[in-house]
């Protein structure tokens, strides 16, 4: 676990900010991705009340917007958000999702990552609200990374017991079609190093892309 606290000056006075536990880190990470959805939209107006909601939110002070001058604002956010940054060596946090799999879906509202965390532990664990809340969020994340792979393997199961996932050909060859998994599950290939004296000479042919037809079984 990285520091508890952190000191931060603010209004011409030292602040400590401890770290967050998961009810909080939830909700300072809505005015977090507030902040990056602003910057790239280019509203500065949205960017500095994201910034001071998220300052407000994190050192439990009663700040006045438009008070504080603009370098103590940045340094302060740079700081806390460090101090409340997840580890990196969970698969799930070290290969988030592309593409299809982040596509936003007609359902979405501002409160639904904080509510999609604590449905999952409670429904999986039965814990209450205010348990969940105390977690720290690296451990909140290992546990929503358990669950969402046995829901992985369950779905596999199912899957591999469907005709759907058998499909045949011509000659009544069964073509079984696993479920895809999602990226942060995928299997990577470790990647080796060759001298460059070691390579074929002449002109080589990359075959990867290419498949059997039916007759070639």
């Amino acid at each position: 676990m990285s520091n508890l606290s952190v000191k931060v000056a603010l209004g011409g006075h030292e602040v400590d900010v401890f770290r967050a536990r998961l009810g909080l880190f939830l909700q300072l990470e809505r005015y977090r991705q507030n902040v990056s959805d602003a910057i790239k939209e280019r509203h500065s107006g949205d960017v500095a009340v994201s910034l001071f909601e998220y300052l407000r939110l994190a050192t439990r002070e009663e700040l006045e917007y438009g008070a504080l001058p603009w370098h103590e604002i940045i340094t302060a956010y740079i700081n806390i958000e460090l101090l409340n940054a997840l580890p990196k060596d969970l698969p799930m946090l070290k290969h988030p999702m592309k593409g299809g799999e982040n596509r936003p879906v007609p359902w979405h509202h501002p409160q639904r990552p904080f509510i999609m965390w604590i449905h999952i532990l409670a429904t999986s664990y039965g814990w209450s609200l205010a348990e969940i809340e105390e977690l720290w969020p690296e451990d909140a994340a290992a546990y929503v990374q358990e669950i969402a792979t046995d829901e992985q393997f369950r779905k596999e199961w199912e899957h591999m017991l469907s005709p759907i996932a058998h499909p045949t050909n011509k000659k009544g060859k069964d073509l079984f079609k696993p479920l895809a998994r999602p990226s942060w599950m995928a299997t990577r290939p470790r990647k080796t190093k060759i001298l460059r004296k070691m390579l074929p000479a002449g002109t080589t042919v990359d075959l990867s892309g290419v498949t059997l037809s039916d007759t070639d079984d």
